[in-house]
């Protein structure tokens, strides 16, 4: 027969597979934690693209139409800042509407 020794050291084969799953699973989170971080930085980095190309547009244009290099003839209209504007709506210049 055989004896039974009750002091044997070691892990079951349950134990060592709870622990195999279990490290399975941790590494699958921060993997997905990983890519997820990725993908958005990936996003933000493009509309800080966008943001810095949107900005340089506005800066461009407002810097020429102060400077007066925007030729509206090209556009079909003409414009002088002199001109008077309808500041009201109602589609008279007045004369506190004059420059």
């Amino acid at each position: 027969m055989r004896k039974i020794i009750k002091n044997q050291s070691g892990f079951t084969l349950v134990e060592l597979l709870m622990t195999i799953f279990i490290s399975i699973i941790i590494v699958v989170g921060a993997t997905g934690i990983y890519v997820y971080s990725t993908k958005a930085q990936q996003t933000t980095l493009k509309l800080n693209v966008v943001a810095q190309d949107t900005q340089f547009l506005f800066d461009t244009i407002s810097r020429k139409v102060r400077e007066g290099e925007i030729d509206y003839s090209y556009y079909g209209g003409t414009w002088n800042s002199t001109d008077s504007i309808d500041a009201n709506g109602d589609g008279n210049i007045d004369e506190t509407e004059k420059d």
